[in-house]
């Protein structure tokens, strides 16, 4: 007899144990720590904390043949290791094969490293970011708790402002706990979802029949999401081509994908798919079986169970049960405040009567059993499954079930049977998460990239969309404003004038002009005087023919009848009073300004310097010091000074020297900086002032700035009061 300890005490373990126990007398069961329908079949064993250590000690305490591990968690921290570690076989992957469940984004990036479709998405790790792209993104789009969240870190939302509220819950509130510190935001694809369960032994891999499942809370698929509120096996739209599809696009490549990354995957791997149009794409992994399609699979693939999982725990070949005919349904009984707990236990009544029903069998999740009684828990308590030839019969068999339950404020979906034969939806996939793109007819000249062809995801937060009107694709709208019709204004086109204005009824049509008003770099220069090849005038401004259109050649002819074009300077305005030589202002200079003194420019001097006031540079002053404005002026110079209105003529020619000092702005005497007055000369009737002796005092006026007092300490002179204002 083999002994076989199954981890868990949900309703898929209860679907396990049933399919375990068949075939009489070969398996010894323990459930830890079980439920009360685990009780009938197999020995509970209590597990306080289902830690990989505790799990092996009890293995090895009851000298099991093989360990079955349903939840995720003891898999994702390694359970499986640890087991195989002691010897102890183990029907589950090792840490490396659940981190595909362990972590939303691992996946995301395992999926696209390896080419296996699935929807376009983005990672966050804080709330700021994430919850600026969803804003930006304006469109429905999906939230995931990156971490463990037991199928309640999924969020379908709508808008904007729903996904705000997701991201709070998660990153804020932490309802979650560290499992939604990060999240991957990603594309809402539309279609029919899907569960495909794949045995795998580490090299091969065997496919369940394909199961649907129902995540919604309530009727309608509304409410908010849930670990599971029904399911139903086969899948309607499990089609021979909808199979071979799903084997060459995701069983294939997921086999390769994990050889070449060494992953020695030896259970169950749960690949959660939506069927587009486009075909199926991968929405998430589990890395155990799923809750609740397991319940109905146990139904319709009879026959033992423990021979394919015992083999492909210890890496070697198997068959699975073939599945039976006709069609399973689930059906989840939750209690009233699921799926946010808090509630009460609340005992459940009319359980024998309910499992005489054809066809029916009920799975216990949260149920105990206490003085005789089964109580639920308020969470999910029971999976009611049946089976039939259609839906529609294991449907009446579900409701017939379900009547005769008795609990008090327990909830569950009464719409299966009508999702199910509804058609399958024709709502195309969305290419973005932020928004629906379709096609435009694409700009002339600019060759139009396709939908989807920017590989690495929807791009930054913040970042500027790459050129939607540019790139032949734009954002969908309502309404298409620039398509052609009656009414309506047509697309840009290359041959509009003044960046593609629509013309106005009656307007001469233009192809083939250029916006501009000069020619081209290194175009062939055209001949003056109207076009004659026949090609039409080039339109007047913004393409209104209320003015006349004048050939290209002419483009910068005067214009007829109003005399020659006014000079403007260099600066694109008409010369002022201060200009010198009717170039531009100074940077800096004010408008009017006096005018650059002194002989014309140098030929060494750079045309964009600023002007040099005075005479010739001094061999002795470096290049790069303030101009001077003393000393002679180079014979021949013209003066502008006559620019200015009430300005002293000065007589032209070169100055004597020694002769007068050069007077600035204002009239006031300057000095040249850097020069002593020896060096300047004596000013112009004034006697030189002899030497003063060394030691002698200083007399005179006294000179702005600290001069020196008693014991050689400069001291300030004392601040002078300032005139009084007189008005004009």
């Amino acid at each position: 007899m083999k002994r076989v300890l199954l981890i868990g005490s949900g309703a898929r373990e209860h679907a396990l144990a049933t399919t375990l126990v068949r075939g009489a007398g070969r398996v010894k069961l323990y459930c830890a720590p079980g439920n009360a329908g685990t009780a009938n079949i197999a020995e509970n064993l209590p597990l306080p904390v289902a830690g990989p250590a505790e799990i092996a000690d009890l293995a090895e305490s009851r000298k099991v043949d093989l360990v079955v591990v349903g939840p995720e968690g003891p898999l994702v921290e390694g359970a499986a290791d640890v087991l195989r570690a002691r010897g102890i076989a183990c029907f589950g992957p090792g840490a490396a094969g659940a981190r595909l469940e362990g972590s939303k984004a691992y996946a995301k990036d395992f999926l696209r490293r390896h080419k296996i479709p699935t929807a376009d998405y983005r990672v966050f790790e804080t709330y700021p970011h994430a919850l600026s792209y969803v804003i930006q993104s304006r469109g429905p789009c999906v939230v995931k708790a990156d971490g463990l969240a037991a199928g309640k870190g999924v969020y379908v939302v709508d808008s904007a402002r729903e996904g705000e509220k997701a991201l709070h819950v998660l990153m804020v509130e932490r309802t979650q706990g560290e499992a939604g510190l990060r999240v991957v935001v990603e594309e809402r694809l539309e279609g029919r979802e899907a569960s495909l369960f794949l045995v795998m032994n580490g090299s091969t891999a065997a496919a369940f029949p394909l199961a649907q499942d129902f995540k919604r809370l309530k009727d309608g698929d509304l409410g908010p999401n849930t670990g599971g509120m029904g399911a139903c096996v086969p899948h309607p739209l499990a089609t021979p081509a909808v199979r071979n599809r799903i084997q060459s696009k995701i069983i294939e490549p997921l086999l390769e994908a994990f050889s070449e990354a060494r992953i020695d995957y030896r259970g169950l791997l749960y690949v959660g798919l939506m069927l587009t149009e486009q075909g199926p794409q991968v929405l998430e992994f589990n890395c155990r079986f799923g809750d609740p399609e397991t319940q109905p699979l146990s139904l319709l693939c009879g026959g033992s169970w423990f021979e394919a999982l015992s083999a492909a725990a210890n890496g070697e070949s198997f068959d699975l049960p073939e599945p039976g005919p006709g069609v399973a349904l689930c059906r989840v009984i939750a209690g009233a405040t699921y799926p946010e707990g808090g509630g009460k236990m609340v005992r459940i009544e009319g359980l024998e009567s309910a499992s005489n029903v054809e066809g029916v069998e009920i799975f216990h999740a949260g149920t105990k059993a206490l003085e005789r009684e089964i109580w639920g828990g308020p969470g999910r308590m029971l999976s009611v499954c049946a089976t039939g030839r259609d839906v529609a019969e294991a449907s009446a068999r579900l409701d017939v079930a379900t009547a005769r339950l008795a609990i008090e404020g327990a909830q569950w979906r009464t719409d299966l049977a009508e999702r199910l034969g509804e058609p399958e939806p024709s709502r195309r996939v969305e290419t973005r998460v932020s928004r629906t793109l379709e096609v435009r007819p694409p700009v002339r000249g600019v060759r139009p990239r396709p939908v989807g062809a920017r590989s690495g995801g929807p791009r930054p937060v913040g970042a500027r969309p790459s050129g939607p009107r540019s790139q032949g694709f734009r954002p969908a709208g309502p309404r298409d404003a620039r398509s052609a019709g009656p009414g309506r204004p047509r697309p840009a086109r290359p041959g509009d004038s003044r960046g593609g204005a629509p013309r106005r009824p009656g307007a001469p049509p233009v192809t083939g002009s250029r916006t501009g008003s000069g020619p081209r770099p290194g175009a062939r220069p055209r001949p003056a005087g109207p076009r004659t090849t026949g090609r039409p005038e080039r339109s007047g401004a913004a393409g209104r023919p209320d003015r006349p259109a004048r050939p290209f050649s002419e483009s910068r002819a005067p214009r007829s009848g109003m005399g020659p074009r006014r000079p403007t300077s260099a600066a694109g305005r008409p010369p002022r009073p201060g200009d010198s030589r009717g170039g531009p202002r100074q940077p800096g200079g004010r408008p009017g300004g006096p005018p650059r003194a002194g002989g014309p420019r140098r030929p060494d001097r750079p045309s964009g310097s600023a002007p040099r006031a005075g005479g010739p540079r001094r061999p002795d002053r470096p290049s790069g010091s303030a101009p001077r404005t003393g000393g002679p002026r180079r014979p021949g110079g013209p003066t502008d000074r006559a620019a200015f209105p009430g300005s002293r003529p000065r007589p032209s020619g070169p100055r004597p020297a020694g002769g007068p000092e050069r007077r600035g702005p204002g009239d006031r005497p300057t000095r040249s900086h850097g020069s002593s007055s020896a060096e300047r000369g004596p000013r112009s009737g004034v006697l030189p002032r002899p030497p003063r002796p060394a030691g002698a005092p200083r007399t005179g006026p006294p000179r702005s700035g600290p001069k020196a007092g008693p014991g050689g300490k400069a001291r300030r002179p004392p601040a002078r009061k300032p005139a009084p204002h007189r008005g004009r």
